[in-house]
């Protein structure tokens, strides 16, 4: 059904998915980083703070290319450790 819609509702359609994920993401961050409370080194809590404040930046002003793009392996990177 994807490949039918005109490219203006898929785009929309995969940039409201992209920032579902995203938010998803931070979220997740988030609540993982205060349950594991000081069992996150400061240098590992640290460089998750920025990548999850950087990806609020692009959330706020709709560049999810930024989250889908080059800088997602950093951010899935950080996360995933």
């Amino acid at each position: 059904m994807l490949s039918v819609m005109p490219a203006k509702i898929k785009s929309e359609k995969e940039k409201i998915e992209a920032k579902n994920e995203a938010d998803a993401a931070i979220y997740n961050s988030e609540k993982t980083m205060k349950d594991l409370g000081d069992k996150v080194g400061s240098s590992e809590r640290s460089k998750l703070e920025s990548a999850i404040s950087a990806l609020k930046d692009a959330m706020s002003s709709d560049n999810l290319d930024f989250y889908a793009g080059k800088n997602s392996g950093t951010y899935t990177g950080i996360i995933m450790k």
